[in-house]
C-alpha cells in the first residue's frame, strides 16, 4: 500500500490473486468481487473475473463459472492484449482440466495457442506447453506429454521464478508416475512440496501433496504416507469437491494398510458426496472405494460403484482416470465371479492408449490370473508377470 493510503486497483488484484494462490478462496473470493464492484480498468477487472470463474467451477457452479470466464475474455479482447487473453485462456483450461474434463478443455486449446503464440513471452509459451503436456497425460499419450514438458521447461530457463518451478515439477512427477518411474515421479512431486511450501502456494501445495501420499503409498513408505496426510488434511478446507482429493489419498493408504475400520468410516463420510457430485475429484475418490470395497471382499458394492463411474467418465473426460477405473473394476468383477464383464473391461483396457504403460500390463495380467480359475499354472504365470 504506498504512503499507508487506499490501495490502487492494481494493489487490491494482487492481494486477490495472492489470496488464491494461498488457497484462501473466501477470502480471494471476496476481494474480487470488491473489485468487480468498483470502476477498474479492464485487465483489473478480467483477472478478477478469473478469481470468480475458478472458484465457481471448483465448487460445482460450473455456468456461473464459464460465464466469468467468457466476461473476462471479452474485457482482455478490449484491452488488445495477447498476453493477457492467454492468461485468463490458460487459467480457464486448467480449470476445466481439473474440476470437469478434458473435453471441455479441448474447446480452448486452439485458441489457447493462438494467443500464447502471438504474446511470444517465455511465460505465455510455458505456460501453453505445460497445460498441453497436462491434456496429452488426460488423453492416455504419455510420450507426448514428456515433449510438451520438455518445451515448457525450455521456456521456463532465464525465469527465476519458484511459482512456475513448482508447477513445473508437479506435472513431471505426475507424467514420469504414468511411465512407471515412481522413485523419479516422488522426487520431482517432493520438489514440488519443498517449493510451493517456500512460496506458501496452498493451490500447488495441496495437489502436490496428494501425489506425494500415493506415491508413498506404492513405495510402501507408509508411516511417510500416514504423516503427508495428515499435513495434507490439516491444511486450510476448501470445497467440498476439492477435499475428495484429498480423502482419496487417505482411503488409498488405508486400503494398503489393511485398515477396514478406519476406511469404512471414511467411505461412509465421503462416498455419498462422491456420488453427489459426479465430478472428476468425485469419479476419483470412487476409484479408491473400488479399491477398498474389494479388499474388504464388498465385491457387488466394488462393481456398482466402478461401473457408474465409468458410465459417467468418458474417453474425452480424462483417458488417465478411465483406465484405472477399468483396471479396479476388472478385478472386482473377476473376484465376484462376472468373468464376462471383467473381460469387457480388460479389452477395452489392453486397446486402449495407455495399454504399454508397465501399470496397466501388470494390471491385465493380475486380473487375467483372477479368471484363469481352470488352469492353477496359467494364473500363476500371470501372477508372476504382474
Amino acid at each position: 500500500m504506498r504512503g499507508g493510503g487506499a490501495p490502487s486497483a492494481h494493489e487490491r488484484l494482487l492481494h486477490c490473486e495472492l489470496e488464491a494462490l494461498a488457497g484462501n478462496r473466501p477470502r480471494a473470493l471476496e476481494l474480487a468481487k470488491g473489485i468487480l464492484a468498483r470502476d477498474n480498468p479492464p485487465a483489473v477487472a478480467a483477472r478478477a473475473l478469473v478469481v470468480v470463474g475458478r472458484e465457481a467451477i471448483s465448487a460445482g457452479r460450473h455456468a456461473e463459472g464459464q460465464a466469468a470466464f467468457h466476461r473476462a475474455l471479452a474485457l482482455a479482447s478490449e484491452c488488445k492484449d495477447p498476453k493477457l487473453v492467454a492468461l485468463i485462456l490458460g487459467r480457464q483450461i486448467e480449470t476445466l482440466l481439473h474440476f470437469i474434463g478434458l473435453e471441455s478443455a479441448s474447446a480452448f486449446l486452439g485458441a489457447f495457442r493462438r494467443a500464447s503464440n502471438r504474446a511470444g513471452d517465455s511465460e505465455s509459451l510455458h505456460a501453453l506447453h505445460r497445460l498441453l503436456a497436462e491434456a496429452e497425460l488426460k488423453s492416455g499419450r504419455t510420450l507426448r506429454a514428456v515433449r510438451e514438458l520438455e518445451l515448457a521447461e525450455l521456456h521456463s530457463q532465464g525465469q527465476s521464478n519458484d511459482l512456475v518451478d513448482a508447477r513445473l515439477e508437479l506435472a513431471r512427477g505426475l507424467v514420469l508416475a504414468d511411465l512407471g518411474d515412481i522413485r523419479a515421479a516422488y522426487h520431482h512431486s517432493r520438489q514440488a512440496v519443498r517449493l510451493a511450501t517456500a512460496i506458501g502456494a496452498d493451490s500447488i501445495l495441496g495437489p502436490a501433496r496428494v501425489n506425494v501420499a500415493h506415491l508413498e503409498v506404492l513405495l510402501a513408505l507408509h508411516e511417510e504416507a500416514s504423516k503427508t496426510i495428515e499435513s495434507l488434511i490439516a491444511m486450510r478446507p476448501q470445497s467440498a469437491t476439492t477435499e475428495l482429493f484429498r480423502r482419496s489419498s487417505q482411503l488409498m493408504l488405508l486400503t494398503a494398510l489393511r485398515d477396514a475400520d478406519a476406511g469404512q468410516e471414511l467411505d461412509g463420510t465421503f462416498g455419498s458426496i462422491a456420488k453427489a457430485t459426479d465430478s472428476i475429484p468425485g469419479h476419483w475418490f470412487n476409484l479408491g472405494r473400488v479399491s477398498y470395497l474389494t479388499s474388504v471382499g464388498r465385491l457387488t458394492e466394488a462393481g456398482a460403484v466402478g461401473l457408474g463411474s465409468i458410465g459417467s467418465v468418458s474417453a474425452s473426460s480424462d483417458w488417465n482416470l478411465l483406465e484405472r477405473l477399468r483396471s479396479a473394476t476388472a478385478e472386482a468383477l473377476a473376484l465376484q465371479g462376472d468373468a464376462t464383464g471383467a473381460v469387457q473391461l480388460l479389452a477395452a483396457l489392453m486397446h486402449g492408449p495407455m495399454a504399454t504403460l508397465p501399470e496397466f500390463i501388470a494390471s491385465a495380467h493380475r486380473v487375467s490370473g483372477r479368471l484363469a480359475t481352470d488352469s492353477p499354472v496359467a494364473a500363476f504365470d500371470h501372477f508372476d508377470r504382474a
